[in-house]
């Protein structure tokens, strides 16, 4: 069904074309862009943020999140691989970052983080005197622990790799803490992984048999193309191997040098 120009639809198994994993070289090439100051950083997110609101993106992401939460709040929001951003207004970073600012604007979470090895000193400035936390990056195989109660914990994670979503999701392996987790990053349903890699990715290959997705409408570059937004409302999960996940053709996907 759509809606505003969102599709929504609830996850099938249906036929798809091959998508592979990002090569170890283009894993390991990471532009960082030069240095900005904080107050050029400042100037091109709004200038980002008029271009999301012009397109209406915005206010859709915000009227289909407010659906899913179904009266629910979010305590938290956590960016999680956006990079660099700010250089350029029309950038991919400029442009997910200026949506995950709007959303938080707009529900105004108790806390809001944004983790990206690659982000600069500039950009670290900018979050933290706007209240956001900028922890060190990491894999996100600790379990989340504002996912307990009734509030939401929001992943704002466009783009990032395989293994990052399935880490996410199995360290948060249960019923009640993934009710509570509303994803918006690449399209679940649309991945398509070799039969010999799946192994790997257990979790998030049950987990978008049984997601909730929301489609993002076409878009016109490529910052929130295969975008959705995703969550968890059945009464049962499968069971997973409970061991830590352990990476082989997705390792480049994850923080260098980490096991």
């Amino acid at each position: 069904m759509e809606e505003g120009g969102f599709q929504m639809y609830c996850s099938r198994k249906k036929k798809k074309l091959p998508m592979m994993a990002p090569s170890k070289a283009h894993c390991r090439t990471v532009l960082r862009g030069d240095l900005v100051s904080v107050e050029l950083i400042d100037e091109n997110l709004k200038k980002a943020d008029e271009a999301i609101v012009r397109s209406g993106l915005s206010a859709k992401t915000q009227y289909f999140l407010e659906k899913l939460l179904d009266g629910r709040r979010i305590r938290t929001m956590r960016g999680v691989g956006i990079g660099n951003f700010g250089q350029r207004p029309s950038s991919s970073g400029s442009l997910q970052m200026a949506l995950f600012l709007a959303i938080r604007s707009h529900f105004q979470p108790d806390l809001s983080t944004c983790q990206d090895p690659v982000m600069n000193s500039a950009e670290v400035e900018y979050l933290q005197r706007i209240g956001v936390e900028t922890p060190a990056a990491d894999d996100l195989l600790k379990p989340e622990e504002d996912l307990l109660g009734d509030d939401v914990v929001l992943f704002f994670m466009p783009h990032c790799g395989h293994a990052l979503y399935n880490n996410l999701l199995w360290s948060n392996w249960d019923v009640d803490a993934l009710r509570n987790l509303v994803i918006i990053g690449n399209d679940f349903s649309k991945l398509v992984v070799l039969e010999k890699h799946e192994e790997e990715i257990e979790a998030l290959l049950k987990y978008r048999n049984l997601a909730d997705v929301v489609a993002f409408p076409p878009s016109v570059d490529d910052a929130f193309s295969d975008t959705a937004l995703m969550t968890f409302s059945t009464e049962e999960l499968p069971t997973i191997g409970r061991a830590k996940p352990k990476y082989n053709h997705f390792a480049c996907e994850l923080l260098p040098n980490k096991k």
